[in-house]
């Protein structure tokens, strides 16, 4: 073979699977294919001329020709394949490393190496949900409850002397407090997990503004009581207490979570604490339009976001049903 492939990435098989593709022993189009794919095609040399057969004698009158026989076994005309130089030439023989270290690139020893990171991917800056300017006193306005201890209530006692009835006690005047304490219930589902960490810093705020002593927790998966991370019994405050729930009342988390609890549960729960005698209140990561309604009458509901003011958690406050706790 007098020729040599023109490129790289062309070989020998190459020309031999698109010979097989075609299907085909002439040596005209093989030798088209040949260029194609880079490779010069011998010219076949021509065969040396068959003699002559002698000049047929006359056949009688009537009679009919002998057919020729081929002989059998004879193998048919081979086609000449184009020839290339020794693999060795374009074959690298790649040798073994062994146990000799690696030699650095002389291109890589110029590269300053890069800075270290200044923080770890695991201390990420928290922006937290309320904003930082208002949150205390978001917080102790969502969380204080009515009381009876203040200064009397000069008001309503001129009222009471007014209908012509006796006062039989001096009624004093409700001024908010914390006094009560606070016990947070974490939900620990599905739906939470975003915002796991929010739930911590929270609650170690919460121990700063209302005081550690007064501030109590339970976590829980679904619905309180139901089921709790750690098999515990849920186990609640004395009555009066708050009761924070830092949860979504089952609006996240997969839709058909086996631990997911239901409105009717959730409404359950909330009307049966609230008889008791617990103020409720549920910080929640989604916006009013996805409230139900049915828990807004029974849970004074804030939206755990940035945008909310004290304003907006004294206009939810105004909603719930007055009740003497």
């Amino acid at each position: 073979m007098n020729g040599t492939p023109r490129m790289n990435a062309i070989g020998l098989a190459d020309l031999a699977s698109a010979a097989r593709s075609l299907a085909t022993a002439d040596p005209e189009v093989l030798r088209q294919v040949a260029a194609l794919l880079g490779f010069e095609w011998p010219k076949a040399s021509e065969p040396p001329a068959a003699p002559e057969p002698p000049p047929a004698e006359p056949l009688p009158l009537g009679a009919e020709p002998t057919p020729t026989l081929v002989p059998q076994g004879e193998a048919p005309p081979e086609v000449p394949l184009p020839q290339v130089g020794p693999l060795s030439a374009s074959v690298t023989t790649l040798e073994p490393l062994g146990d000799s270290p690696l030699r650095t690139p002389v291109w890589l020893k110029g590269v300053a190496p890069m800075a270290p990171p200044s923080f770890s991917p695991g201390e990420l800056p928290l922006e937290p949900l309320f904003a930082p300017a208002t949150s205390r006193h978001l917080l102790t306005t969502a969380l204080r409850t009515a009381s009876g201890e203040g200064p009397p209530d000069v008001e309503g006692l001129i009222q009471v002397l007014a209908r012509g009835e006796p006062a039989l006690s001096l009624p004093s005047q409700e001024l908010p407090t914390l006094s009560r304490g606070v016990h947070v219930l974490v939900d620990k589902g599905e739906g939470m997990q975003p915002f796991a960490r929010d739930q911590r810093e929270l609650l170690a705020q919460l121990r700063r503004v209302v005081g550690s002593e007064r501030v109590s927790s339970t976590s829980f998966i679904g619905l309180p009581g139901r089921r709790t991370p750690r098999g515990r019994a849920l186990v609640l405050p004395p009555r009066g207490t708050t009761l924070l729930l830092l949860t979504d009342l089952g609006l996240g988390g997969p839709a058909y979570s086996s631990s997911r609890a239901n409105l009717d549960e959730w409404t359950a729960l909330a009307r049966r604490w609230s008889t008791v005698g617990y103020p409720l209140v549920a910080f929640i990561p989604y916006p009013p339009s996805r409230w139900p309604r049915e828990l807004t009458r029974l849970i004074r509901i804030v939206q755990w976001d940035c945008h909310t003011t004290v304003g907006r958690v004294l206009s939810t406050s105004g909603r719930l049903r007055r009740r003497s706790w």
